[in-house]
């Protein structure tokens, strides 16, 4: 009979290695070719898209995308960017845009709605007449 099998002589199993040694072993090392941009590269972006939101139609994320491709860095870097430095587009004239596009739907729903209202009396007055 083989000692491999007796386990009065089998030598003890090694021992799990702990989350932490577990973890370390899915760190990658970083890529030596990418390197975070300069912060003069990061104002310059910042400066490019907030000039871009006041000379156009732009929005922060196209503005931003422009940029980006322009620099080589990614759009969401560069809104990242933007964000910190509080650049973008001015809340309060898009609320007035839309607050605006809410009141002309309004009057033209009153306007149907009183129209429709209109129509069901004419309807109705057409039915009570005489048929001769």
């Amino acid at each position: 009979m083989s000692t491999d099998s007796d386990p009065g002589t089998a030598t003890p199993l090694d021992p799990l290695p702990s989350a932490w040694e577990q973890v370390q072993d899915w760190v990658v090392e970083p890529n030596p070719r990418r390197t975070a941009h300069p912060e003069e590269v990061r104002r310059l972006a910042v400066r490019a898209v907030a000039e871009l939101l006041a000379r156009t139609s732009l929005s922060l994320t196209a503005a931003a995308a422009d940029v980006a491709a322009s620099i080589g860095a990614g759009t969401n870097s560069v809104m990242r960017w933007c964000r910190a430095a509080g650049v973008g587009r001015d809340v309060t004239a898009r609320d007035r845009e839309w607050a605006t596009r809410l009141e002309v739907v309004r009057s033209m729903n009153k306007a149907l709605t009183e129209h429709v209202r209109d129509l069901d009396r004419d309807t109705a007055a057409d039915r009570d007449l005489p048929r001769g």
